[in-house]
């Protein structure tokens, strides 16, 4: 356990129970207890106080001299009268600490001072990626400058994920952290789709000469962003537009640049805005871009539909099937609503999923509730669990009226382009005064659903639409 961790951990089991009974090491327990006497002893108060440390001024120690009494009782890299010990300093946080914080180790007035300003800068550079990154054994200088330039493109907010990658959690703590720095080092062709072994060897230091990677290299083969997670399902486009040193966009801007005064990098800027584009600014390119990646058959003008499946996952497939599948006239037309539903999917799904999680939670919901939503039954389960969802998503306005824009946000483009047949689906104001706004939002909910095919009530559907359009039904 970290030094700081430990020393709040024990100060809290203080706080809560007496040290007779706290089950702890009753040396930790007396050091914590007696550094802290002379100012009240381990109470609720202090107890908060040492919970802020690092937010402590770097000058200013908020319980004088804790820090010197407390160090010099637990840890024998430092000592009451000689102060800090380097070899066991390095020892406790590692040398790339040691060096960054070592003018501290010995900057005070006092041996108070000396032991706060040391103990506090370490203690803050504990936890930062970039001395995380710095301390790394088999990096080489390339390796490390490329790990800490992708950290520049993330909020720093994401920054204190950075050592979850130690524990090798199956969704990336930092989504799509791992494809920047592997492709600034060209550890992946993804023409190819191919690892360059030798090169991880050299800048990262592994794999082992002798270790089977075999399944590893086949599973680069099968999947090409299989190993980019994202926060829904492991899968993600990871932001194309971005995407400037990919192999493929190179390929394709190349490859659809008819105008030899306009370079490809001036292109790549272009794209920078991709998702914003309301027709295709560079033709063709989206077709190039889903064909290489295996997403697009172009000989028979059809989407790779299990392949879409395999790379990006279920969630983004569901959320565009219906472009999919599209009569259309112009191919590269095609492929490029295709790619720019993909990335709204991207960027929309998330927010869906995460609207519907804070509706779970708000309303308690069990697993068992949720699975008999599953069917699409008639009736709601879970009391006005999808007008919860309704408010977040924002798919009505003042006035109770559908927000047709946010209703195509959150479950993707229906089944047909003609909106104009969803107005069935609203239920008569009439109706409206007669049920609860939960329950008529759940019903054209439902109705939204048998539109797009998704529940066994298309026949109930098609008969609200005959009587619509005074057609007789099929």
């Amino acid at each position: 356990m970290k030094t700081f961790n430990l020393l709040l951990l024990n100060l809290c089991l203080i706080t809560i129970t007496s040290l007779a009974s706290a089950d702890l090491d009753a040396k930790e327990g007396r050091a914590i207890a007696e550094c802290l006497d002379r100012f009240g002893g381990p109470t609720l108060e202090n107890a908060e106080r040492l919970q802020r440390f690092k937010e402590w001024s770097d000058t200013y120690e908020e319980i004088p001299c804790f820090t010197h009494c407390y160090l010099s009782k637990m840890f024998d890299f430092y000592n009451e009268t000689k102060g800090f010990n380097g070899p066991n300093v390095i020892k406790q946080f590692g040398k790339v600490i040691y060096e960054a914080c070592k003018p501290k180790l010995v900057e005070g007035n006092d041996q108070c001072e000396v032991a706060y300003s040391g103990f506090h800068c370490m203690v803050n550079l504990e936890n930062d990626p970039f001395v995380i990154i710095e301390s790394m054994q088999g990096l080489n200088a390339d390796a490390k400058l490329a790990m800490k330039d992708c950290l520049h493109k993330f909020d720093q907010y994401e920054w204190q994920r950075f050592g979850e990658y130690s524990d090798y959690p199956v969704k990336e703590p930092i989504p799509c952290y791992t494809r920047c720095f592997v492709e600034k080092l060209q550890l992946f062709n993804h023409r190819l789709r191919k690892w360059n072994t030798q090169s991880m060897l050299d800048k990262l230091g592994f794999p082992d000469e002798n270790a089977n990677i075999s399944g590893c290299l086949a599973m680069g083969q099968r999947r090409t962003h299989r190993f980019i997670t994202d926060p829904i399902d492991n899968k993600s486009l990871c932001n194309l537009e971005n995407d400037k040193n990919s192999d493929i966009l190179r390929q394709c801007l190349q490859d659809n640049n008819h105008n030899p005064e306009i370079s490809t990098n001036e292109l790549l800027e272009k794209f920078k805005n991709y998702a914003n584009w309301t027709y295709e600014e560079i033709p063709c390119f989206a077709r190039c871009v889903v064909a290489e990646k295996g997403w697009f058959d172009i000989d028979h003008h059809r989407w790779n539909k299990q392949k879409i499946v395999d790379d990006l996952g279920e969630n983004l497939y569901n959320y565009c099937r219906y472009e999919f599948s599209r009569p259309f006239k112009n191919v590269c037309t095609y492929a490029f609503k295709g790619l720019k539903c993909l990335k709204d999917a991207e960027l929309n799904v998330i927010v869906t999923y995460s609207h519907l999680l804070e509706c779970i939670n708000e309303k308690a919901t069990s697993m068992s509730q949720l699975l008999e939503y599953y069917h699409f039954p008639k009736g709601e389960r879970i009391p006005c669990l999808f007008n919860c969802f309704a408010n977040r998503a924002q798919l009505y306005d003042n006035n109770n009226e559908w927000i047709i824009k946010n209703w195509l946000k959150a479950f993707g483009p229906p089944r047909n382009v003609n909106m104009s047949n969803v107005a069935v689906c609203r239920v008569p104001d009439e109706r409206r005064k007669t049920m609860n706004v939960c329950a008529w939002m759940y019903e054209e909910y439902n109705c939204w659903e048998r539109f797009n095919y998704n529940t066994n009530g298309s026949v109930a559907y098609r008969k609200a639409l005959r009587k619509s359009n005074g057609q007789k039904m099929l």
